[in-house]
């Protein structure tokens, strides 16, 4: 699947298929990857140069007055807010994950009330390991 069209960064909006894969691939700058799982949608975390995206796909159209967020965890501190989001008429997205990963140990996505909070209200739906 090509990631183009109106939607498919942050912040476009569109109707959803509702078809849940469960995991999540995150792409070594060596190469490998490794799969970790999530609880809906799929997603591939892409690291190149010291920087990465989050791809996701198959995820269903936040419910109205909710919108997805993107969490950024250093060490094992508390994630803190970063972008947010929704998806394309196929469930899509393609966030740059801001700053660089030094110190990065996980990106989550969490389903928040818009218009975002400072603390995840829930449980993560995507979690992709750094370390």
């Amino acid at each position: 699947d090509c990631l183009d069209g109106p939607g498919v960064s942050d912040g476009g909006r569109a109707g959803v298929d509702r078809q849940g894969i469960a995991e999540a691939a995150v792409d070594h700058p060596a190469g490998g990857g490794r799969l970790i799982r999530a609880s809906v949608g799929a997603a591939e975390l892409s690291v190149s140069d010291g920087h990465a995206s989050l791809i996701v796909r198959h995820l269903p159209q936040p419910a109205p007055g909710r919108i997805y967020e993107l969490w950024l965890q250093r060490g094992s501190g508390a994630p803190a807010p970063s972008t947010l989001f929704s998806v394309d008429v196929r469930g899509r997205a393609q966030i740059g994950v801001p700053g660089g990963l030094h110190g990065l140990s996980r990106v989550l996505v969490t389903n928040e009330p818009e218009p975002g909070t400072s603390a995840p209200t829930s449980a993560p739906l995507i979690v992709a390991a750094l370390s």
